[in-house]
């Protein structure tokens, strides 16, 4: 709990420093507006004076004082998402510990349920309790099989949380949420003419079953990590490639071919909010995009701070209403995502937020 506040908090602080850096950027392009009007006057100026030429170098100076002032938030601005993303590695890494300590105390449970009465029949003291009978293996093998399916359905669940956080700058995103509607949509006659639909079903199956539960472990695994598993099970070149799993749907750059979305606002409720500008209400409505649960309020309990969890709490309501979102490319992946019951796919969203 205590790193999860610490997070929400260091977030809070980067969205500040972000809004900073593009108040500079705007007072740059004011400034840069204000020159170009200024210049146009002097060249539509029959006899150009003294004021004239004044305003220009006013509007210069203005543009340089603005430049210097954007550069220097620009630095700053970059230190600290260097340090915020440092920071927010190693606490991450405490989660994915507490992850792997509570998977395994499930995975002892399942076990346990799954023995019968018999399994501790003429079990005298100082004998192991639990003994590798044919009971305890059907209830391990279940347990593995649960615990495959977990990893399985993470796709096909409610929540983008169970999902790991993805590079490259790329974001979990409803299917359902996507607009279906002309052009932007799905259409259900796609033909898929670059990519067969069994080879690109094949794809994805890949990367729901081996490829995801690699990024929950290393969400920056290597290239050449993946080139070495493809050779060793010697599906280099073919549908069930990590690396293609991971070039078509993570990407490695950002000219990579995965699914890309552009993002539109709508007529939000949160404009006539007079929170709706401040960091509680920002991280509200950031959780709700990325799926998190209401429950997960930060501010929830914290003495002092109702107020701020309210504001959040709205933030977090309103979340799912502030963009439209629609493709600019991916609709067979997304198809074929859709046709195996995934609710979420990974796309990278351009365009106004």
């Amino acid at each position: 709990m205590l790193s999860e506040n610490t997070i929400n908090e260091i977030q809070e602080i980067f969205l500040a420093a972000r809004n900073s850096l593009k108040e500079a950027e705007q007072v740059l392009s004011e400034c840069q507006a204000e020159l170009w009007n200024a210049e146009d006057t002097l060249r539509s100026t029959e006899k150009p004076g003294y004021r004239e030429e004044a305003n220009v170098e006013k509007a210069k100076t203005e543009v340089a004082k603005a430049a210097t002032h954007f550069s220097e938030v620009q630095t700053a601005y970059s230190s600290f998402q260097s340090i915020v993303n440092n920071l927010s590695n190693h606490l991450m890494g405490d989660f994915i510990k507490a992850q792997e300590y509570l998977d395994k105390r499930i995975e002892a449970a399942r076990i346990y349920q799954g023995l019968s009465v018999s399994d501790f029949v003429g079990i005298g003291a100082g004998t192991n309790l639990i003994q590798p009978n044919a009971s305890t293996n059907i209830g391990a093998t279940e347990a593995s099989e649960d615990t495959e399916n977990v990893a399985q359905s993470s796709l096909r669940g409610s929540s983008a949380s169970d999902l790991p956080i993805l590079p490259n700058g790329m974001e979990w995103v409803e299917i359902d949420k996507i607009n279906k509607d002309g052009v932007d949509g799905i259409p259900d006659n796609l033909e898929f003419r670059r990519v067969p639909k069994e080879n690109m079903k094949e794809m994805l199956e890949t990367f729901e079953d081996k490829l995801l539960p690699i990024l929950s472990e290393n969400r920056d695994v290597s290239i050449d990590e993946l080139v070495e598993i493809d050779k060793q099970n010697a599906t280099e070149n073919s549908s069930t490639s990590l690396l293609l799993c991971h070039d078509s749907m993570i990407g490695s750059s950002n000219i990579s071919d995965v699914i890309v979305l552009h993002s539109k606002p709508i007529a939000a409720e949160s404009v006539d909010n007079p929170a709706a500008n401040t960091p509680a209400f920002e991280s509200g409505r950031q959780a709700h995009l990325e799926g998190k649960d209401r429950n997960s309020n930060p501010y929830q309990g914290l003495a002092g701070r109702e107020g701020a969890s309210n504001v959040w709490d709205q933030g977090w309501q309103s979340g799912t209403n502030n963009r439209e979102l629609a493709f600019t490319s991916g609709r067979h992946r997304a198809l074929v995502a859709q046709e195996l019951g995934w609710k979420f796919i990974p796309a990278r969203v351009l365009g106004e937020r």
